[in-house]
């Protein structure tokens, strides 16, 4: 409180001076309100201070903001909240607060003769007046200056009221103009709307002659008459006995209790009971049997037991079908071509799981045909040990021997006893496929490339067009076809590298014809 103005002593009257001696401890606007106080118009208050009238005075006095403007007000009525009225917007000041400093965009919609004197420099953003306006399309209206600060535009640009010929039903939508129930819609025509009006009117249907009622704004953006859509049933037009007679011949006579196929669109998704002319009884929906599902049964689809399960079409499958490990499932309740992986047993009591379709496609116990492993019985160690010896003792691990199958087609390091190291599939060498260094497939590096066996045939080998294959990196054995360069002539030519000659060059010896 100390730190608000105080009134210059020039102001004060003795009769004021007496007064705060005598009552020091009455509440006043500074001890109340020293915020208000700041605001205080000392100069146009006329020695009046803060401490002369009470926190909530009826008396009418002058104010001034920290932005410079000055107003009157009551004491009360600035205690109760109030402020300053330019800075609220209440009161106008021109090229501070008026329309036209604040939105230019609005005022340039300000009509140019129907609002009288009255401009844009003369309202606040938010005055509650109503005045008239023009878009820039020429359209005419009357709306309050706040609720076009708060976003409203042309009402006719925005299709909220009617403007014939520019957007009304009739005008922008004429195809549904003419659904348009003129008998039941009385006075009211297609041009009386817009497109986005709420209100709901008589249609008819030109193509079966419904009638019905329906938002304006719903038919604009699709909805259509509910009869042709089948969202209404006309029995003997739109029902599923009406276009689908030969289907409505499977509809279930009992299980679908009172419910009957003229009651029905074809379009529902209603879940029903039918019945095949097999006999077959089945539940699906409405919508679906019009896409062109059929009887489950016949397609092979569903079970008939004792006529398309497992047990019945494949029962030396079926006697493999695990005892224990797929519950109250038996072979007699799945389809030969399911895909449900289930358990199953060989012969040699081998347990494993697959899909019922991959058995009577041909797939049988992984374990007796060496796709799995059964350490001690189907492992490479046992079944091959000639090959496990040529495992390679550390490049595989921890992968062992007893590991994988005979049938694998893992890609492993393996070493010869000469000590040769390559790669190969499991199966590959089942098959007999040996180390490629040992059978000349693959050069040894000094020993049985081309280079170090034939010097005089490498001395032929074509550098550029073989890059970056050299001929110490071939065996003298390999069939692979090269690129070849006579040192005396110059001619290249295509041949493998195990039928080349010291001397053979065929445009040398004039055999250019001659194949390679």
């Amino acid at each position: 409180m100390n730190d608000a103005p105080r009134a210059p002593s020039r102001y004060l009257t003795d009769k004021q001076k007496q007064w705060r001696k005598m009552h020091p401890k009455e509440k006043t606007l500074l001890s109340e309100f020293p915020e208000l106080a700041a605001q205080w118009n000392y100069e146009k208050n006329e020695g009046l201070t803060p401490e002369d009238v009470a926190p909530h005075s009826g008396k009418k006095v002058w104010w001034k903001c920290k932005e410079g403007h000055e107003w009157q007000a009551t004491v009360n009525s600035r205690a109760n909240g109030t402020g300053c009225p330019y800075c609220a917007g209440r009161q106008v000041i021109s090229g501070y607060n008026d329309l036209a400093t604040k939105a230019p965009d609005l005022a340039s919609e300000w009509h140019p003769s129907k609002n009288g004197a009255l401009t844009p420099e003369d309202v606040t953003l938010y005055a509650n007046k109503k005045v008239w306006w023009q878009c820039k399309k020429g359209h005419e209206w009357q709306a309050k200056v706040n609720n076009r600060a708060n976003g409203t535009g042309c009402p006719y640009c925005s299709g909220q009221r009617v403007l014939v010929g520019y957007n009304d039903l009739e005008t922008k939508a004429p195809e549904l103009a003419a659904q348009w129930d003129c008998e039941k819609n009385g006075k009211l025509t297609p041009r009386d709307v817009t497109l986005h009006s709420g209100k709901r009117v008589w249609w008819k249907c030109s193509k079966c002659g419904c009638e019905w009622k329906a938002a304006v704004s719903d038919r604009v953006i699709g909805t259509q008459c509910p009869v042709c859509s089948g969202k209404m049933i006309l029995p003997e037009a739109n029902s599923w006995q009406a276009l689908r007679p030969e289907l409505a011949e499977e509809w279930h006579p009992t299980l679908n209790r009172d419910l009957t196929p003229d009651q029905v669109t074809i379009g529902s998704k209603k879940k029903v009971w039918w019945k095949c002319k097999g006999g077959h009884e089945w539940q699906a929906s409405i919508c679906n049997r019009k896409k062109g599902s059929g009887c489950p049964y016949c397609a092979g689809e569903r079970v008939i037991p004792g006529k398309t399960d497992l047990a019945t079409l494949y029962p030396d499958i079926a006697a493999e079908w695990h005892p224990t490990k797929n519950g109250a499932l038996t072979p007699d309740q799945v389809m030969p071509g399911a895909k449900q992986k289930v358990w199953w047993r060989c012969v040699k009591g081998h347990e494993w799981e697959a899909a019922v379709y991959s058995r009577t496609n041909g797939v049988g116990c992984p374990y007796c045909s060496r796709k799995k492993v059964m350490p001690g019985e189907t492992d490479l160690a046992t079944t091959h040990p000639d090959l496990s010896s040529e495992w390679h003792p550390t490049k595989n691990r921890p992968l062992a021997p007893q590991d994988v199958s005979a049938g694998s087609h893992k890609l492993v390091w393996w070493q010869c006893e000469q000590g040769h190291e390559w790669q190969a599939q499991v199966k590959s060498r089942v098959r007999g496929n040996g180390c490629p260094y040992c059978a000349g497939r693959r050069a040894i590096p000094g020993e049985t490339d081309l280079q170090t066996l034939c010097p005089e045939v490498a001395k032929k080998w074509n550098m550029t067009k073989n890059a970056p294959l050299t001929s110490d990196k071939v065996s003298r054995y390999s069939n692979q076809k090269v690129w070849w360069q006579c040192p005396v002539c110059g001619h290249e030519w295509i041949g493998q590298i195990n039928k080349q000659s010291t001397s053979y060059c065929p445009h040398c010896e004039g055999w250019e014809q001659r194949p390679v």
